[in-house]
């Protein structure tokens, strides 16, 4: 079982079932929410570009993240080899080499429990809970922070401990809340000596070390969000303190609504991908042993209830006392997770960008489902158990291959329903320029959309600075928004001005005032067709606006970005 040859087949296993639960249909991918801030303007950047935006990210933290360039590099790297299919193969291979990290931290510690080792990698590859896998920005930064803590948890339990802490500060420069769940590697030990307490004591004194030079920083140098958590602290820990009781429930919730959404919209080619990943998943499951049942009576169990006034014994495997253990540490690592989520409170989100709330929590779900498969497995006496419940695990796992299937017929359709946007905005507005603010009115929420991910959202208003090279002179670039709501209700008069609310979308909402001839008014019909409102004024809050009138093709003479030729259909 510990041959070389088997693990490659492990691993294998475990980057098929990656793959086709979330990148099979990459080449149709394209880009989505937060990708257009922070990947369009690196596509085509150059060593030096590179090297400028590098020592900026270092030196002044941005968003409190040194290493948000890490995107940045990727995105240039990627799409200089392939396109932006190369992007999504470094986004695979990322995922990957965290399936794998899992699969080195199980097996470490529980080389002879087969079904505890790949039940767990395929939990925390396939995890429900987290739809951002496909999502770029989140595997290039929120994913590199995964790596970084599975990298230190691995190396601590091999007693590299200095190394370790150097891997997980990196959390703390990226993607803060897998830093949390180091708190509790100490727990997955396999002999803890006389002098744990007195070694986790030291090892949290140092973790709370680092946040708190870390909070220190981010402090003084101004940073938004630790301003804004310093201004109400109380309600930023009674929100963590929810977030980490109710996190675990969720998930529970999310690992069984997965396979009931995969059947209820099961087609015939989900159906044959899920057929061939369940024969596959068999294959595999079949020829995984378990260890011998020797029987070691648990006088552990029974001090402990003695205590409470409880006396309890029973007789199991070592391996059955080793693994009901770790039960409390797997939970612990979900809550953990859930820690500093105050800023997305509550973790309710089920599909969608938010649900990267929950990507820390993938490592402790995949431990308490490796844990309860092992312990299952090593409970069951006879061979047709143990067969039945590898396939159950195998169907299971099928399924959600089958939901990463539903999540990619989104981005799929997601980025051809952006393609159709973009084109006819461009077609309906040749004339923007200077000053330009397009406002598409979708109160009747006719607009084509997508569930797992939006097709227009917050990152609209900058979408058309990456189609166009704008003139560096335009002070004011045009934006558009799309608004679920009539334009005028977020309308008002300020000093006798009439402004509007600017919808957030870089961090922070303003009223801004509106200015004549400078709108371009936006509506869909009944069947989610966009056209152009070509009144000479329209009326908000009792004051006269003249509407922009439709010109002559100004887009023609602008410079385009390469994003001109992804997104805009000839």
């Amino acid at each position: 079982m510990n041959t070389l040859k088997y693990d490659i087949k492990i691993l294998l296993l475990i980057a098929f079932s990656l793959f086709v639960s979330h990148f099979l249909f990459l080449n149709k991918f394209g880009l989505y929410e937060d990708d257009y801030y922070n990947i369009p303007p690196y596509l085509n950047a150059s060593a030096g570009d590179l090297y400028e935006v590098i020592k900026v990210n270092l030196t002044n933290w941005l968003q409190g993240r040194p290493l948000s360039f890490i995107p940045y590099v990727f995105s240039a790297l990627g799409f200089s080899v392939a396109g932006i299919p190369g992007l999504y193969v470094i986004a695979f291979l990322i995922n990957a080499i965290n399936g794998f990290l899992v699969f080195l931290i199980l097996k470490y510690l529980f080389p002879d429990l087969g079904v505890f080792v790949l039940s767990g990698t395929l939990m925390f590859c396939l995890f429900p809970s987290d739809t951002t896998k496909t999502l770029l920005i989140h595997s290039f930064l929120y994913q590199m922070s995964v790596m970084f803590f599975l990298t230190a948890c691995y190396l601590y339990l091999k007693n590299y401990k200095l190394a370790s802490y150097l891997s997980v500060l990196l959390c703390l420069f990226s993607f803060e809340s897998m830093f949390m769940l180091f708190f509790a590697v100490p727990f997955l030990q396999k002999n803890k000596s006389s002098a744990f307490k007195k070694n986790y004591l030291f090892h949290s004194l140092i973790l709370v070390l680092f946040l708190f030079l870390s909070f220190l920083y981010r402090k003084l140098s101004g940073e938004t969000r630790v301003e804004d958590f310093s201004g109400n602290i109380a309600d930023a820990v009674i929100k963590s303190a929810l977030s980490f009781i109710a996190g675990p429930f969720m998930n529970f919730y999310l690992v069984l609504r997965a396979p009931a959404a995969a059947l209820k919209n099961i087609d015939l080619q989900m159906f044959v991908i899920m057929s061939v990943s369940f024969v596959l998943l068999f294959i595999v499951f079949r020829k995984l042993k378990t260890a011998g049942n020797n029987e070691v009576k648990s006088g552990i169990f029974s001090s402990e209830f003695t205590a409470l006034k409880f006396k309890f014994s029973f007789t199991a495997s070592e391996n059955v006392i080793s693994l009901i253990r770790l039960f409390p540490a797997a939970i612990l690592f979900i809550s953990l997770g859930y820690v500093l989520s105050f800023t997305h409170f509550p973790p309710t989100a089920v599909s969608g960008r938010l649900t990267s709330v929950h990507i820390p929590a993938a490592f402790g779900v995949s431990m308490l489902f490796a844990l309860s498969s092992g312990l299952i497995m090593e409970i069951l006496q006879t061979q047709i158990q143990k067969t039945i419940l590898k396939s159950i695990l195998c169907f299971y796992f099928s399924l959600l291959i089958g939901y990463g299937l539903l999540i990619q017929y989104d981005f799929v359709k997601s980025w051809d329903v952006q393609k159709n946007f973009w084109t006819d905005i461009i077609k309906l507005c040749p004339d923007m320029n200077d000053n330009t603010l397009i406002i598409l009115e979708n109160e009747k929420k006719k607009l084509p959309s997508t569930g797992y991910i939006l097709s227009n959202s917050w990152a609209d208003p900058v979408v058309l600075q990456r189609i166009f090279r704008f003139p560096a002179k335009w002070k004011n670039p045009p934006r558009l928004f799309v608004l679920n709501k009539d334009f005028e209700s977020r309308t008002t008069v300020i000093n006798d001005t009439l402004k509007w609310k600017v919808p957030e979308y870089t961090f922070f909402s303003e009223y801004e005032t509106l200015k004549d001839s400078s709108l371009i008014m936006l509506k869909t019909d009944d069947s989610g067709n966009i056209y152009r409102i070509n009144e000479p004024l329209m009326r908000f809050k009792c004051r006269d606006v003249i509407i922009k009138p439709a010109g002559m093709n100004e887009l023609n003479l602008i410079e385009k970005n390469k994003l001109y030729d992804l997104l805009i259909k000839n």
